[in-house]
């Protein structure tokens, strides 16, 4: 691994939202002000490396993911120098910043579509992708990927929401609008890109596959294989990703990303967004098993996440979110942060938020959601419509960030909040978590400044030695002849051997004798 790799897997990435982070003039929506004013919570919690989910100009019709000016701050929240001012105050404390970059699709008040669809002459015409008719059977939203438009007399693409126009990557103005728009932010001073469904901008037409076409990898590297931004940490979400293609898009001689976030994880207690499945923690523990193993074989950087802006709370997706919330979140940082890679830690995550539950299709804001209500509220009972709802809803991620337990979480001073609060906000929030004996906020804070000061966890290899066993994960991270441990329960009490001499140097329980490891208990040991 060269010296700029090993650079970027010294960072540990916290995710922001920011209509959701705090709101420091009392509207409603959180602004890039009040991120400035909680830079001092994020460098007490220990992150060296901020994710700021999209700031753009956007009408909002998708969280932010619908642009209607690349190179515009969201009038909601802030100016530029407002951006300017937080990027500035992150690098002063040592805290690099990386920014969305949107680039299958903009809004359809974009000033591109507007003209596109004002005349077939029109030069922004084929920024789009036009047709008299529908040419395949792609699903969005529910509905068809085609959208009639009239005043365009054609049919345009969008694979997301109606508002969401996929741009023509086949057009080359197109790809030199893209770089232009990477090269703003990159001379503002930003230090990287999370690149959303990057593997969308080639389509397979081919195949009839809205990814991973036979242009792929050419056009990334036409953004991104360029000296001046060669210096960059890149991200790509890349659903579809195969082992074959996630070397392709990360290998570092071919110019493209830094790495990829793959899905496999968190597909695996569910059959699409909305319909639960039966899963187990083992079959959890196996993918990130497999994948630590392909990341390590090819040299290549991982991605240790669990929670992001479009999915649900960890703790109540994959273990107890009541009675042993403290011991499964804790458990899952331990089991994630320790393995080999790049942590990503998402607002709320820290403090061990819990999904919510709301029974009025008005609460709820994410258009897939609202999209999945009108397409299915006449097919099941209300009861199992809202289940499906709660269950998969993108706002489990995108309630106000509980700061305390006063008005509004702390998230402002009384302003109507754009979406509702959290309903355990009393209960679970930043300030209650400081000042618990049993803190999923300081936990963090530990494991976070033990990968900092520990070149095992940051560099060592991986091997999982868990065996045949089904209710616990246990693997060794080696660095220069020197080893740790890292035990994690599942839901059952179980018998783990730990050698005689291990000394242990983290753990979620207190400090035992004998084999006897207790449900979501995790530890970490220096042998």
């Amino acid at each position: 691994m060269t010296e700029k790799y090993k650079k970027f897997s010294d960072l540990i990435f916290y995710q922001i939202y920011p209509r959701s982070f705090y709101d420091s003039n009392n509207d409603g929506t959180g602004d890039l002000r009040g991120i400035t004013e909680k830079i001092p919570y994020l460098v007490d919690l220990g992150i060296n490396a901020v994710w700021l989910s999209p700031h753009y100009q956007s009408p909002n019709n998708d969280g932010g993911y619908d642009i209607s000016d690349y190179r515009a701050v969201q009038k909601e929240f802030g100016t530029m120098e407002d951006f300017k001012e937080m990027l500035a105050e992150f690098h002063k404390n040592g805290i690099k910043v990386i920014v969305d970059f949107v680039p299958n699709h903009t809004s359809t008040e974009h000033f591109w579509f507007k003209e596109a669809r004002s005349s077939r002459t029109s030069p922004y015409r084929d920024f789009y992708f036009w047709a008299d008719e529908p040419l395949n059977d792609w699903k969005a939203c529910c509905e068809s990927a085609w959208k009639y438009d009239a005043v365009a007399g054609q049919y345009y693409l969008h694979c997301f929401d109606v508002t969401q126009a996929d741009l023509n990557w086949e057009n080359p103005r197109v790809r030199e609008e893209m770089k232009d728009v990477v090269d703003f932010w990159t001379e503002l001073g930003v230090d990287g890109f999370r690149c959303d469904v990057m593997d969308m901008i080639s389509k397979d037409w081919e195949n009839n596959k809205v990814n991973k076409g036979p242009h792929l990898h050419e056009y990334i590297n036409e953004i991104f294989g360029r000296d001046n931004v060669a210096h960059l940490f890149t991200v790509g979400e890349c659903w579809g990703a195969n082992v074959d293609n996630i070397k392709n898009l990360t290998d570092e001689d071919r110019g493209e990303l830094s790495t990829v976030f793959q899905f496999e994880h968190i597909n695996i207690n569910c059959n699409g967004r909305f319909e639960p499945k039966e899963f187990s923690l083992s079959a959890f523990r196996d993918v990130f098993s497999k994948w630590q193993n392909i990341a390590q074989e090819n040299d290549l950087l991982y991605t240790l996440f669990i929670e992001n802006h479009d999915q649900g709370r960890c703790v109540s997706r994959f273990a107890n979110d009541r009675e042993l919330r403290y011991e499964s979140a804790t458990m899952l940082a331990t089991m994630l942060y320790a393995m080999r890679g790049i942590p990503f830690i998402y607002q709320g995550q820290e403090l061990g938020v819990t999904n919510s539950r709301f029974d009025r299709i008005e609460d709820f804001d994410d258009m897939e959601t609202t999209a999945y209500y009108r397409a299915y509220k006449d097919t099941m009972s209300e009861k199992e419509l809202f289940d499906k709802l709660n269950f998969g809803s993108r706002d489990n991620a995108r309630h106000p960030m509980p700061w305390n337990a006063s008005v509004n979480s702390g998230f402002n001073t009384g302003a109507k909040t754009w979406l509702p609060l959290y309903p355990d906000y009393k209960d679970i929030n930043a300030e209650a978590e400081a000042a618990r004996e049993k803190s999923v906020l300081r936990y963090f804070k530990e494991i976070i400044a033990l990968r900092k000061e520990s070149d095992i966890l940051r560099r060592g290899t991986f091997r999982d030695i868990t065996g045949d066993a089904k209710n616990y994960f246990m693997y060794e991270r080696e660095h220069e002849g020197k080893k740790m441990l890292i035990v994690c329960n599942f839901e059952k009490e179980s018998d783990i051997t730990v050698p005689e001499s291990a000394r242990r140097i983290l753990g979620n329980y207190p400090v035992h004798k004998g084999s006897k490891f207790a449900p979501y208990e995790s530890a970490i040991y220096l042998i």
